[in-house]
């Protein structure tokens, strides 16, 4: 510990040759966080040996992205799952083998967007209702569980049922 210690709250990014705008290092400030707020409960708080599965790690991070102000090329992502919705998968491999790609990513936005709404969703300027999308977020960011568990136990849903809703809202919204 110390003045030179990196053993401290700090979010240290670099910044790349080829940013394209301060708003792209917002964007990817407030994303780490949101993976830095996972790691600190799942890892350091709760003891796990992983902050989360990737899929919802990388769904809240996006969310957080679009909470902040700051989603502009989370509907990239969007659009690519849109294109692609019959063969790609939020929580596994996609039908092709890929995994982690945008596509997944914009499909774990929209989930975790639908979660927030779906629990009362977010007010930037006042706060949330009780139990609302705030409520539903600390659950998740702040429990000992992982993935599908974390959702479900979180919602108070079974993910089966949960994700059946959802996919019918993507159709009908979509």
């Amino acid at each position: 510990d110390g003045p030179t210690s990196n053993q401290m709250d700090l979010l240290y990014l670099g910044t790349p040759a080829n940013v394209g705008s301060l708003g792209a290092l917002d964007a990817t400030a407030v994303h780490e966080l949101q993976h830095l707020i996972n790691f600190s409960n799942k890892v350091v708080k709760h003891g796990l040996a992983l902050p989360a599965e990737t899929w919802l790690d990388e769904s809240l991070a996006h969310l957080a992205e679009d909470l902040g102000g700051q989603g502009y090329d989370t509907i990239n992502a969007v659009y690519e799952y849109l294109d692609s919705f019959g063969t790609t998968s939020l929580t596994l491999t996609n039908y092709d083998g890929s995994a982690d790609e945008i596509r997944n990513r914009g499909a774990g936005y929209l989930f975790a967007r639908y979660l927030v709404e779906q629990a009362g969703g977010v007010d930037l300027d006042g706060g949330a209702p009780a139990g609302g999308g705030v409520a539903l977020l600390q659950a998740l960011a702040g429990s000992d569980l992982q993935g599908i568990a974390n959702v479900e136990a979180a919602t108070g849903r079974d993910f089966a049922e949960l994700f059946g809703d959802f996919l019918v809202a993507v159709a009908l919204d979509g």
